[in-house]
């Protein structure tokens, strides 16, 4: 048994100021613009405390995120149905020179456009160093920026674009009516989700972090050959991981181990990494907790790096915390009792599904992921031509126990 690890080396990212630019149309009705936050009020909204908490906790402590809003800036055009679209709005922000004289461009990190409009709502858009902007006559390329939609309505009440709040929602079963769907505990509002994945998908400066798949076959294993109840686009799932941030965050919302790592957040305090080959025996705590083991990763170095990180494995556990409070429901329980594997290319993280159960069919033709069980709980195991894990075993503290063989 071999009981040592690897040291892990990450350039650790520890903080990000944000200038968030609050921008609206000379068409929104005067009857709509009571629903617009104030600058103070948007600046808590974005970079105030549950957002800060968040990053804390996916951190370890180990990164801040702070903000300064600016606004509200009109654009010079209404913005015509020909022009609602992501092309208009970034070239529009590239050209059109906002006049902010207390805007200091070295003074952030990154720029957020916080577009408001009552009939258009721009999806959210990152550009991790390859962005530009016009302040106060002067273009800047190069930067990182983000683009996130604020949709203003005649049938909402005041304040309700902002006040809707992030929601979790999944089929457990086959039938039209298996389908939950409810608040997120944790209090987000949808709005600020949006905010964190487009920022965590910039966040590194120099390449957008990716999206979190997934890769389910059916009733088999990743590694087997599918079935024909298998929709292909299933073994590797756009948004596939419900259970992240930077995914459908459909079930939950904390972030996977393997974009912690590419932030810097994992260190030799809170994970193990094995890169060696040899059986290792460990006990690993859920994700989110502080001063333990909370991450296992798996080094492939035999096979070729991906942006300076070996390909591998991330092993983490779940537990129904602050951020995957929604774990609790029945239907999702079965997540918090095992092991969550993410395979990992060296800069992309799909999630394994550990426990293959069959796919929903609704209607006989619409295919969905059964999430109830993704995790390998106790005496099963896992065997590939890269690893091992068995003897896995959960214990009284909702750590679990288990051995990797890495080959």
């Amino acid at each position: 048994m071999i009981n040592s690890c690897a040291n892990i080396k990450s350039k650790q990212i520890e903080k990000n100021n944000v200038a968030i630019i609050l921008i609206d149309f000379p068409d929104i009705p005067d009857s709509l613009r009571n629903q617009m936050l104030t600058v103070k009020e948007a600046e808590e909204f974005f970079v105030g405390d549950i957002v800060k908490d968040y990053f804390d906790t996916m951190s370890y402590g180990n990164f801040e995120i702070t903000g300064k809003c600016f606004g509200y800036y009109t654009m010079p055009d209404s913005l015509k149905l020909e022009n609602r679209n992501s092309d208009y709005i970034i070239k529009t922000t590239e050209n059109y020179s906002l006049i902010i004289p207390d805007f200091n461009s070295e003074d952030f990190d990154t720029v957020a456009f916080i577009i408001f409009h009552h009939e258009y709502v721009q999806q959210g858009l990152s550009a991790a160093g390859f962005a530009n902007y016009t302040m106060n006559g002067k273009k800047y390329s190069k930067k990182n920026v983000m683009y996130v939609g604020a949709l203003l309505s005649e049938e909402l009440k005041s304040n309700d674009t902002f006040g809707k709040l992030a929601s979790t929602r999944f089929r457990y079963g086959n039938k039209e009516d298996e389908f939950e769907e409810k608040p997120h505990p944790c209090g987000f509002k949808y709005l600020q989700t949006i905010f964190i994945h487009e920022f965590i998908h910039q966040i590194l400066g120099y390449r957008n972090i990716l999206h979190s798949n997934s890769t389910t076959n059916d009733t088999l294993y990743d590694y087997e050959e599918p079935t024909i109840f298998q929709p292909p686009e299933f073994m590797d799932k756009e948004y596939g991981n419900g259970f992240d941030i930077m995914g459908g965050a459909a079930m939950s919302l904390s972030l996977n181990a393997g974009y912690r790592k590419l932030c810097g957040w994992l260190t030799n305090e809170n994970s193990y990494v094995f890169d060696k080959k040899g059986e290792y025996s460990v006990t690993l705590f859920p994700i989110n907790r502080r001063n333990v083991k909370a991450v296992v990763e798996i080094k492939l170095t035999n096979k070729e790096k991906k942006e300076e990180n070996y390909p591998g494995y991330f092993i983490e556990i779940r537990e129904p915390d602050r951020w995957d409070s929604s774990l609790k429901s029945q239907n999702l329980i079965n997540n918090t009792m095992g092991l969550m594997v993410n395979k990992f290319d060296g800069f992309k993280a799909n999630l394994l599904c550990m426990n293959p159960s069959k796919n929903f069919i609704l209607d006989d033709e619409i295919f969905f992921v059964n999430y109830s069980d993704m995790c390998l709980r106790d005496n099963q195991i896992y065997e590939n031509d890269d690893i091992k894990i068995y003897k896995v075993k959960h214990n009284n503290d909702n750590s679990i126990t288990f051995n990797i063989i890495l080959k």
